[in-house]
């Protein structure tokens, strides 16, 4: 059994639960899907070794982390060359009826 910790203890231990949640999320903003599962492990790793596992709130946030760690860090772009295209045209279309008109382009 692990021995009792301190409030404080218990504050440090939270900040740093908090940090290496931030350090996921961030991992998975900058897309680096190494560094979002090491944070994801590394809570996870808390999580058991420190708090009550028998807990439902507890079992709640390490079901809901393991869900996350299987999350796709580089997800597939959609295609958007049809949407380019057609600004393009549209744009073409509006400097060309400028011209035409007179107008400045």
């Amino acid at each position: 059994l692990e021995a009792l910790i301190t409030p404080e203890q218990e504050s440090y231990l939270r900040q740093s639960l908090r940090l290496i949640l931030e350090q996921s999320q961030l991992a998975l903003l900058k897309e680096e899907p190494e560094l979002y599962e090491a944070s994801i492990d590394k809570a996870l790793e808390l999580l058991n070794g420190y708090y009550d596992t028998e807990r439902e709130e507890t079992q709640s946030v390490i079901a809901r982390l393991q869900e996350l760690k299987q999350a796709e860090v580089k997800p597939e772009l959609p295609d958007i060359s049809a949407s380019q295209q057609a600004l393009a045209s549209f744009i073409d279309n509006r400097f060309e009826s400028r011209r035409q008109d007179g107008g400045d382009a």
